[in-house]
């Protein structure tokens, strides 16, 4: 009797520390996130420009070398957090000489404006070459647009904040450091907070077609203080542990009053495609699976073997 009374208070107890350790790591997230909020400022929109590379993904010369860069010779985004508007507006060049990879080529700078607006997604102007300056819907880029907003700083910290974030604190280079972890939907996202309480890294993972699902960090370096806030002014995206997007900021401000955008009437009733395979056989046990990436498919006596 007496073994079954302590081994009840034995789970009670274990119980309640579990618990009360979930309810401690939610409050730490509560403070971690205020932190980093009074070490930002106050921002509910930014602007922010300045110039860089591109990588394309999978485009790389061979398999230990870079994506295939680009220069970013002028980018702006704009975004206002309350709505989740985002618009990027940048114009890339090919570079003098022209870096090896398998990216298609072209000879004169292309400008491309990518937006977002909450469930609406469009492209003015679109990257297309001749390029055209008429809105094109992009309803299948919707998740991923939003998705970059998340991983910006403040981004990150509304996310945190509504998704119920868990906190860990540990000690790297000797320096104190806060983790944030949380999901926003079907993504992981992790992000690191340094001893000023800034953010310093956030890491997800997406999928590619090709190369399945890739880990994609962004690092924010450098923070200075423009006007009542405190920005980055250096960025790197990277997908597979190789650059994307590289930006070096050379002009800054929050809170601006024109970021909130309005859908285009076109968008508003544009569909995303279906989720759909197409099998076309080609050969006895040789399909071409057409849809949003092209596959082959082949039979093989016990087995089936699928080629990106």
């Amino acid at each position: 009797m007496f073994g079954k009374v302590l081994a009840k208070i034995s789970f009670a107890s274990a119980l309640a520390f579990c618990l009360s350790g979930g309810a401690a790591m939610a409050q730490d997230a509560k403070v971690a996130i205020a932190k980093a909020e009074r070490a930002m400022g106050h921002i509910t929109s930014v602007r922010y420009s300045g110039t860089g590379k591109l990588g394309a993904v999978a485009m790389g010369w061979n398999t230990a070398s870079p994506w295939h860069a680009t220069d970013l010779t002028s980018y702006t985004r704009a975004i206002d957090y309350p709505s989740g508007s985002s618009r990027e507006l940048y114009t890339y060049a090919q570079e003098n000489p022209t870096d090896l990879g398998g990216q298609a080529p072209f000879t004169d700078p292309r400008t491309v404006g990518v937006t977002v607006s909450g469930k609406y997604a469009w492209n003015q102007p679109s990257d297309s070459n001749p390029p055209s300056d008429k809105v094109s819907p992009a309803p299948d880029n919707v998740e991923i647009r939003q998705l970059q907003i998340v991983l910006t700083p403040q981004g990150f910290l509304n996310a945190a904040a509504a998704n119920g974030a868990a906190a860990k604190e540990d000690v790297k280079d000797g320096q104190k450091r806060t983790t944030l972890t949380f999901m926003w939907g079907k993504y992981k996202i992790k992000g690191a907070l340094d001893s000023r309480n800034l953010i310093t890294k956030i890491e997800t993972k997406v999928a590619e077609p090709v190369m399945g699902d890739m880990p994609l960090q962004v690092f924010f370096t450098d923070y200075k203080r423009y006007g009542a806030v405190m920005l980055p002014s250096h960025i790197l995206h990277t997908q597979g542990g190789k650059r994307t997007f590289e930006l070096n900021v050379s002009k800054a401000e929050a809170n601006v009053s024109d970021a909130a955008l309005t859908v285009p009437p076109q968008v508003l009733t544009a569909k995303a495609r279906p989720d759909e395979v197409t099998p076309l056989k080609m050969a006895d046990g040789v399909w071409i699976l057409y849809g949003g990436h092209n596959s082959v498919l082949v039979e093989f006596k016990d087995y089936l073997a699928l080629i990106e």
